[in-house]
């Protein structure tokens, strides 16, 4: 997520998974040794049930991946709730596909804050969060950063959602890994952030 004025756009990891390539992913050694750790869970019946949680994305295309998707808003001005970009898909999947989930049976909520030109902006992000706090989820996925450092209300609003016992998991963003360069909202200290290493960085240190 790249700031550009009140607009940003969606930055990918460098990985970027089509839509086949996620219908495939069973088959997939690298993504099934990531989640590997799901069948620790699994052997003790711990599916996600009775989970709910909030996918603040590009929106999700279901018929690719088959979630329990409970409800899916737009809050950008494509006034659907198709996923343009992709990336969405692809978290849901992770999260909850029936073949590669981690949690299939948790309740999802897909708030699409990605237009179909990859570009959100604060207004949108905001609205989605007040209605995850309305919906009462459990866990808010968001997987973006670099908006508003200085956004109080955004601010304020996740600080809401924490005290209401949301747990939210940020992504760290694309510009590491020097230091600083965690993106907002990764940067506070009450959300859960999520990066990544590839082997050249450990190549380097």
């Amino acid at each position: 997520l790249t700031h550009n004025k009140k607009e940003h756009t969606l930055r990918f990891t460098e990985e970027k998974f089509l839509m086949d390539d996620i219908a495939k992913a069973e088959h997939n050694t690298l993504i099934n040794n990531y989640l590997s750790t799901k069948y620790l869970y699994w052997n003790k019946g711990i599916r996600g049930q009775g989970i709910k949680i909030g996918i603040f994305d590009s929106g999700v295309n279901n018929s690719y991946i088959k979630c329990n998707i409970k409800k899916s808003y737009d809050f950008t001005n494509d006034n659907n709730e198709e996923d343009y970009q992709g990336h969405g898909t692809y978290i849901a999947s992770l999260i909850c596909s029936e073949s590669i989930g981690i949690s299939p049976m948790s309740e999802i909520y897909s708030y699409k804050i990605f237009s179909r030109e990859g570009k959100t902006n604060e207004q949108w992000i905001k609205a989605a969060i007040a209605f995850a706090i309305a919906d009462k989820v459990n866990i808010m996925n968001m997987s973006f950063g670099g908006i508003n450092f200085n956004d109080q209300s955004t601010i304020a609003l996740i600080k809401e959602a924490i005290t209401k016992g949301i747990i939210i998991t940020v992504s760290a963003g694309n510009e590491g890994p020097s230091n600083g360069s965690v993106v907002f909202p990764g940067n506070l200290a009450e959300v859960i952030t999520v990066g990544s290493a590839s082997k050249n960085v450990f190549q380097q240190v």
